[in-house]
């Protein structure tokens, strides 16, 4: 449930602003988004920003069960790229099976 409200958030936040990465305070009215991988226990975790405001924080991989981290920073940020694509795309950055296969990241059982 918090992701999917972080995520309504940043979607409204980034259409009515646009999603472009500020390079300095001159770029007035454009918004700041960051990706940061995190060390967690057991592996890897990501957080989105806009801004300075954090807005996802996923320190395991979404939609397997359990709360396994990911096994390495890459794979976070393979995964972190997805979402703020489809964020800046004004679509839902929810993620499924499919996804995580396709990035490699987990295995077609």
């Amino acid at each position: 449930m918090k992701i999917l409200t972080n995520s309504i958030a940043i979607i409204s936040i980034l259409s009515l602003l646009g999603c472009k990465t500020k390079t300095s305070s001159s770029h007035e009215g454009e918004v700041f988004v960051n990706i940061k991988t995190i060390r967690v226990p057991g592996g890897w975790g990501y957080q989105l920003y806009v801004d300075t405001t954090l807005y996802i924080d996923q320190p395991f991989i979404p939609v397997i069960s359990g709360h396994q981290p990911f096994a390495t920073e890459e794979d976070a940020k393979k995964v972190a790229h997805l979402v703020l694509d489809r964020v800046s795309k004004q679509e839902t950055p929810a993620l499924d099976s499919a996804d995580l296969i396709n990035l490699g990241i987990i295995r077609k059982k």
